[in-house]
This record gives C-alpha cells, structure tokens and sequence, in this order.
C-alpha cells in the first residue's frame, strides 16, 4: 500500500495532537523522514506560515453525473433573507399605524371629558 502526501497531510493534525492511532503515527514518522515536500509542509503548518485549509482554496468539485445545487442553494438563502426583511418591515408598519390609532383614540377620548 502506498502512502500519498496528500493522505499524510490530511493525518498530520492528528499526529500533532498525539491523537493518532499507533498505526497511523508509524506511517506518518515514516512518510516524514523520507519525503522532504511533507517535512517542510510539516514544518509551515506547526509554525503558522501555512494555514491548514487548502481545501477553503480549492474550488469543490462535483462528481460528474451528480447536480451542482449551491447556487441553488444561495438563491434560496437570499429569497428568504428579502422574505424575513419585508415581513420585518410590513410588521413595524402595521406596528406604527396601530400605536398612531391607539393615540388618536386617547387623544378623542381626553378631548370629550
């Protein structure tokens, strides 16, 4: 079986969190000590100078055959995003023209006394 860097890096937060199996660190010193791309990548991401989210660049693909529903999905949260406004706006409305009336009705109702 073949170890790819790729399947190293994706262990490595867990190796240095020492809660990687005996297994899994076994092959992860391993891969380390003979492939220097994982050692140096290793040593950026303990150091911070490489965040660990290479996945937030790379642009998901779908598989194909398979839907691409995100924007789908964003037209969706904006349509409710202007529903809740425009019902948020139609009730302070009807809440000012309700405390307009109420004050009116006092207002007639002081006047006559």
């Amino acid at each position: 079986m073949t170890i790819t860097c790729e399947l190293v890096r994706d262990l490595l937060p867990l190796y240095d969190d020492s809660v990687i199996s005996t297994d899994g660190k076994k092959i992860v010193t391993v891969h380390l000590s003979r492939c220097a791309a994982c050692r140096a990548y290793h040593k950026q991401v303990k150091e911070g100078n490489l965040a660990d989210t290479e996945f937030l660049k790379k642009e998901a693909s779908v598989p194909s055959g398979e839907k691409d529903f995100r924007p789908l999905a964003r037209r969706y949260k904006r349509k409710r995003f202007i529903y809740w406004g425009a019902a948020a706006a139609v009730s302070a409305v009807y809440a000012g023209t309700l405390i307009y009336c109420i004050s009116k009705l006092a207002d007639n109702g002081e006047n006559k006394k």
